[in-house]
């Protein structure tokens, strides 16, 4: 057993992929003795360890397994132990139930089976197993109960620190601050490439045509009734092509100008402008939707911002939480034992040959 690296070294890797280890067994013998300590895997979120809590099976002790020399094996080793917590045990098949039941890699199961004890040792720490329900549930609930006791009555919106929310509100300040915009659809009549005299003339008589039918509805039509002006139109005008689209919310500097400018004197939905001509071709632009400017500060929507990103900054704050936990008890890993609980029996033979 050998203690955990500092924080400064956790991105070394526990063990060599599965892959490698069929390819050379003695090449993971070799990799685990030079990487005795092994360090906890990248965290999970908070969300995917709770779930896993429900999944672990309930650990027992017995004693450590010392570390041999792979040898043949006709069975995995899974009562070998493959971790400690404050000197308490986690087996290889506590690791494998982990993994089997939810589908978590090695190095996530393990984390998982670490936090676990971890949380259950604070729990027993603070005499939260003390309550008769605790002790009949076991270390599962001990978890539970800490999460529940320690960090989730004291979680809260309110809590979430401010450098967090003003980060969010960062991330997302189109949705507060930002101009007013348009939603629109637009009828275009373009002439075909290459453009001439008499495709031009054509893009232009398609123009003033369906100006004629708005006209004669009086300038009363529905997004749907506008969609088929192109199909009515289109026997008549070629060589020019003609067609209705919706178009995202142009925003002035980064649609054509006089097209933008256009768009923007429409005042409610429903509105049909006049014919305007641009690089494209001529268009009759029509008002779907209007939507104000913004410019809402943080201190504005500051409970806002924690509202949304509550689920996301518990995981944050969750993390933080657990490693102050890892800082008070000591959590150690045996890479040799977890090499031999996952090294198939065949490969461990090929290596002895």
């Amino acid at each position: 057993m050998h203690p955990l690296p500092r924080a400064a070294r956790l991105r070394r890797r526990v063990a060599p992929d599965a892959d490698r280890l069929r390819r050379d067994p003695r090449r993971g013998r070799d990799r685990a003795a030079r990487a005795r300590e092994a360090p906890l895997m990248a965290r999970p979120p908070y969300g995917a360890f709770v779930c896993g809590l429900a999944l672990l099976a309930t650990t027992c002790g017995s004693p450590r397994e010392e570390a041999a020399p792979m040898a043949p094996q006709t069975s995995t080793p899974s009562g070998a132990v493959v971790a400690r917590v404050d000197g308490r045990p986690i087996f290889a098949h506590d690791l494998q139930a982990q993994m089997a039941l939810s589908r978590q890699s090695k190095r996530e199961a393990l984390h998982a089976l670490i936090r676990l004890e971890l949380l259950a040792a604070e729990a027993t720490r603070r005499g939260l197993g003390a309550a008769p329900e605790v002790l009949e549930q076991g270390r599962r609930q001990l978890a539970t109960t800490l999460i529940k006791e320690a960090f989730g009555k004291t979680l809260s919106p309110a809590s979430i620190p401010a450098k967090l929310v003003a980060r969010a509100y960062e991330q997302n300040k189109p949705h507060y601050k930002r101009p007013a915009l348009v939603r629109v659809k637009h009828l275009l009549c373009s002439p075909t490439r290459p453009k001439t005299t008499a495709k031009l003339a054509a893009a232009k008589r398609c123009i003033e045509a369906a100006h004629a039918l708005i006209e004669k509805a009086g300038r009363r039509l529905t997004p749907a009734q506008f969609d088929q002006l192109d199909d009515q139109l289109r026997p008549t005008v070629a060589p020019a092509v003609v067609r209705v689209e919706t178009l995202r919310t142009p925003k002035r500097g980064y649609t054509v100008a006089r097209f933008a400018d256009a768009a923007f004197t429409l005042k409610k939905p429903g509105d049909i402008g006049k014919p305007i001509e641009t690089t494209y071709g001529w268009h009759i632009i029509y008002l779907l939707e209007r939507q104000p400017a913004l410019d809402r500060s943080l201190a504005e929507v500051d409970g806002e911002v924690r509202k949304k990103i509550f689920p996301e900054a518990s995981r944050i704050l969750f993390d933080r939480w657990a490693k102050q936990l890892e800082r008070r008890h000591q959590a150690t890993a045996d890479v040799d034992a977890l090499l031999r609980a996952f090294t198939p029996a065949k490969v461990a033979t090929a290596g002895r040959r």
